[in-house]
């Protein structure tokens, strides 16, 4: 078995990669796949802890520009991550949340830096 790696590549270019396998049979079918490179690979930092109860979250987006959507579901106030579904393919996005108690809602936190899904993939 071998293995390759590819290095100094760009961010936030693409880059298609194809492979192929000999065994004493012959040469197998070739395998291509199209990789998107990004710049910010780093895990997020956690948010501040609020000094406050809080009853539930309310997470809002905002997609390449638009005006922030605030999304259906409340999120329990001890949960440590969220999964957004639903995101279109190759779109930016920014996320805020905000907690709110029996008093009433915070302000929204400071948006994410902005984050773009993976393209649709494409299978030959």
């Amino acid at each position: 078995m071998n293995d390759h790696r590819a290095t100094e590549l760009s961010s936030e270019q693409y880059y298609q990669f194809t492979v192929r396998a000999q065994t004493r049979v012959g040469w197998g079918a070739t395998a291509r796949v199209l990789v998107l490179t990004t710049a910010n690979r780093a895990s997020p930092a956690a948010p501040p802890r609020p000094n406050v109860a809080r009853s539930y979250y309310t997470v809002q987006q905002k997609e390449d520009g638009g005006t922030w959507q605030t999304l259906p579901e409340r999120v329990d106030p001890f949960a440590t991550s969220y999964t957004v579904d639903g995101l279109k393919p190759y779109t930016a996005y920014q996320f805020r949340i905000r907690a709110t108690n029996d008093i009433g809602p915070s302000r929204y936190s400071n948006a994410t830096e902005t984050v773009r899904t993976l393209p649709a993939v494409l299978y030959e």
